[in-house]
């Protein structure tokens, strides 16, 4: 069982980028060490990574983000002081991903993550745009986790789950523009240095207004490794995104649903791109089916709770899109997550769906 007791906790945070990294980490303070821990732990482990080195790495990369994220790397600086850690420890937990794909054994030993999906106004009931997925990441993510709804003047108000230290896993903005996404590897990764990492990326991407803009983003930012984003907005618009450090592929949405878990899809990946992670787990090729099936069935009547049945999925258990830890495997569904962009509204489960319930959280 991995049932939470409570669901993750919510903070407001208003103010300037600064102002608001330092309640975040003042606030997020014991969550931020469990952060710090985890990944201390998994570059040892995974990556054969040592702290020191990450921190360095990590201080190599912060002029790159000074200069295209500025507003970003304050509020990590705010973060950092109101925990009381260097800016290093904080900028590397957000290029946690880059730092783990830095070698090719690196590439082998990363944990697999993510069920994801997208429905349009023509597929559900109340004619809504929703995002979902479930976050399938190490049980200790369960300790480390929080929702952010966050206000910085002249930018758009955001809500969105994340781990503590680190500044977006999946949200939306106020504009009803979101974004969620899952893990990818290819032999392209870990060959390049100084990409942006994922969460700073996908927090630019909350930053705009404008769908193209947004889009805009992904496409524009410097790659270090891969990763597949779902983006979408209220307005009745989904695509995939399967970006590689070399080039980004493009899925839309077919009878108005797009799917994705761990592998390249794309016609253009498949064909140009070495898979590094579907062979170490196959169970990415029944998940992406089995939340589209659970979807498809209720037609064009789509509701939350058909996609909350859908993500509650158990076949292929324990490697399933409600998935659960073994004995020799740490990961399990840290958090289930559906994002209703049209009314602003964000469900999560606390843990796996079969066992936890949906928490409400609205954008004010």
């Amino acid at each position: 069982m991995t049932r939470m007791t409570s669901p993750f906790p919510k903070l407001e945070l208003e103010g300037p980028p600064r102002k608001v990294g330092f309640d975040h980490g003042r606030l997020l303070g014991d969550r931020i060490a469990v952060s710090i821990d985890h990944y201390r732990t998994s570059f040892e482990k995974q990556a054969g990574l040592e702290w020191s080195t990450a921190l360095d790495l990590a201080s190599a990369l912060t002029p790159t983000l000074r200069e295209r994220a500025p507003d970003l790397v304050e509020e990590m600086e705010g973060i950092a002081q109101g925990s009381e850690n260097p800016l290093e420890v904080i900028v590397a937990l957000n290029a946690r991903t880059g730092l783990l794909r830095t070698t090719p054994a690196a590439v082998e030993n990363a944990e697999a993550e993510c069920t994801t999906g997208a429905a349009l106004p023509a597929k559900t009931k109340d004619g809504h745009t929703i995002l979902f997925g479930n976050w399938d990441q190490n049980v200790r993510c369960l300790e480390n986790s929080a929702v952010l709804e966050v206000r910085v003047p002249d930018r758009l108000p955001v809500l969105f789950l994340t781990e503590a230290g680190i500044l977006m896993r999946t949200g939306f903005n106020s504009a009803g523009i979101g974004i969620t996404g899952n893990s990818l590897a290819s032999e392209l990764d870990g060959t390049v240095a100084g990409g942006i990492p994922w969460p700073i990326v996908r927090r630019q991407v909350l930053q705009q207004d404008r769908i193209s803009e947004a889009l805009k983003v992904v496409f524009e930012s410097p790659r270090a490794h891969s990763g597949n984003h779902v983006v979408a907005d209220a307005e009745g618009f989904a695509v995939d995104l399967e970006a590689t450090p070399g080039e980004v592929f493009t899925i839309t949405p077919e009878d108005d649903l797009v799917f994705h878990s761990n592998h390249f899809i794309s016609p253009g990946a498949c064909a140009r791109v070495s898979d590094r992670q579907v062979g170490r787990s196959p169970s990415t090729l029944y998940r992406v089916s089995r939340l589209a099936e659970g979807v498809k069935a209720a037609g064009d009547q789509v509701t939350i709770e058909t996609i909350q049945n859908a993500l509650r999925d158990h076949f292929g258990h324990p490697d399933s899109v409600c998935a659960h830890p073994t004995e020799d495997r740490r990961s399990t569904t840290v958090a289930s997550h559906i994002s209703d962009l049209t009314a602003r509204t964000l469900f999560i489960s606390s843990g796996p769906p079969c066992e936890n319930p949906y928490q409400r959280y609205q954008l004010n």
